[in-house]
């Protein structure tokens, strides 16, 4: 009899280990977000103003943007001009201390700017987010309309709680994917959907307004369904279509989804049987030449007229002789210094750092790949550093397009979108130098590392800037 509970007890014994391990996770991301959205200041975040001036803009007006409208409203402007809550610190011996007495005066002040003339007044140029598409900024509204009676502050803190929830949803499909890729071991799983959430510059992004969040969340599905087809070994009907919908919807998020356009087509790629492979081809090209276009069009609508004094005067031979150095700074910017806070980190102190993880990112998988023995397996890798390498490539054309004009584009945050491509790319590529023996013991090393940069990014560069 004793013996014929064994098992039944066993099978209790792990239910209750995995929903500690799931309620630990949980509190954890939770208390990870909180800590982030108090630390970082309103506005003090990439482009916050502008990201918010655009959500403020289709609240109050009801309608979306034109090429003309790339205006702050007046509310903005006094907020910026009596408050200096709007000016971005770009050096790190600036210093803005917050205090319980300046912040009951910019509670103050900002209720005083609270009427129709401050808000419906949008005559101040300057606002540059009106060059993306509206799909973030129209449903992010929703949360400003909620709290449209309070006043400034309140609803710019209701506009990141959008922010936050989005990438609350976007951590669950991390997991989601985890679970595919790692056979649903939970030792595994978890500390690298913690090392993904816990990535510094992506916690500073994700409790921002800011629209890359909404792209964030749009890549983890899409990345979840790649996986899940890749796996299964065909697609179905079903998941063709939300991936379908889910690459339209990013495109009118933002222009950076041709990356996710591109993980739509090497999908089908990778699936398809060998008898379908020229018809699905052709399917791809007609969708990929539809769903660009609709990008192509809203780019062009509201950044046309600007595209010319951008465009770079480099050749190829040009930039990369000039500028290609600049993708080590971009390694230090993604792991360290934020691409915008402009914390001071010693680069060289910790270029071994940064290079050691590249290494580890991208060759240590490589190796994992050439390998492995499961086809699966492989084709799972493989989809993985060929997303990363285009992703890798695109943002870089970016950069050349507008080199000549905008110094420094390119910024270690523009390669968040495939965060946790990178998280899980570098667990193979430990895996590959330690053997799969080690993967639990490997998956809470990163977890532990990630745990401390994220607290000593926030207690070594954030509070001793914003706060006495």
């Amino acid at each position: 009899m004793l013996n014929k509970l064994r098992p039944f007890q066993q099978q209790m014994s792990e239910f209750i280990s995995k929903r500690y391990l799931m309620i630990f996770a949980i509190i954890f991301v939770i208390l990870k977000s909180l800590l982030w959205f108090y630390a970082i200041p309103l506005f003090q975040t990439p482009d916050e103003p502008s990201h918010f001036g655009y959500v403020q803009f289709i609240a109050e007006n009801n309608r979306l943007l034109t090429p003309e409208d790339d205006k702050y409203s007046l509310e903005m402007v006094e907020g910026h001009k009596t408050l200096d809550i709007v000016r971005m610190l770009m050096h790190p011996q600036e210093k803005a201390l917050y205090s319980e007495a300046r912040i009951r005066e910019i509670r103050q002040k900002t209720a005083e700017l609270n009427d129709v003339k401050h808000r419906k007044d949008f005559s101040e140029p300057g606002m540059t987010a009106n060059l993306y598409p509206p799909l973030y900024y129209g449903l992010a509204s929703i949360f400003y309309k909620m709290f449209y009676k309070s006043d400034l502050v309140i609803r710019a803190y209701a506009v990141r709680v959008f922010s936050v929830i989005l990438s609350f949803i976007t951590i669950i499909f991390v997991y989601k994917t985890a679970t595919l890729l790692f056979d649903d071991n939970d030792l595994v799983v978890i500390p690298l959907t913690l090392a993904v959430a816990l990535q510094p510059m992506y916690s500073m992004v994700s409790i921002a307004i800011n629209v890359d969040n909404l792209l964030y969340l749009f890549f983890a599905v899409l990345f979840y369904l790649n996986v899940k087809t890749i796996k299964a070994g065909e697609i179905s009907g079903r998941d063709n279509l939300i991936m379908a919908i889910v690459v339209g919807m990013s495109l009118i998020t933002k222009q950076y989804a041709i990356i996710l356009l591109f993980m739509y087509m090497l999908n089908w790629l990778l699936v398809s049987k060998r008898r379908t492979i020229g018809h699905d081809f052709i399917k791809l090209l007609l969708f990929a030449i539809v769903s660009s276009s609709i990008s192509l069009w809203w780019l062009l609508r509201n950044f046309g007229s600007q595209l010319t004094p951008f465009a770079s005067k480099l050749s190829l031979k040009e930039y990369f002789w000039q500028q290609g150095g600049k993708y080590l700074w971009v390694l230090g910017s993604y792991w360290g210094s934020f691409g915008w806070l402009d914390t001071p980190v010693d680069f060289e102190k910790y270029l071994p750092v940064f290079l050691i993880l590249f290494f580890v990112m991208v060759f240590g998988s490589a190796l994992y790949l050439v390998r492995e023995k499961d086809m699966v397996v492989k084709k799972m890798v493989f989809f993985m550093l060929a997303v990363f390498a285009f992703a890798s490539l695109f943002i870089m054309y970016i950069d050349y397009r507008v080199a000549d004009s905008l110094h420094n584009f390119i910024q270690g945050r523009y390669f968040l979108i495939t965060l946790p491509v990178n998280t899980f790319l570098t667990a193979f590529g430990l895996w590959a130098f330690t053997g799969n023996k080690y993967r639990e013991a490997t998956s809470y090393a990163l977890f532990a590392f990630f745990t401390f940069f994220n607290l000593a990014s926030i207690f070594t560069y954030i509070i001793p800037r914003y706060y006495a």
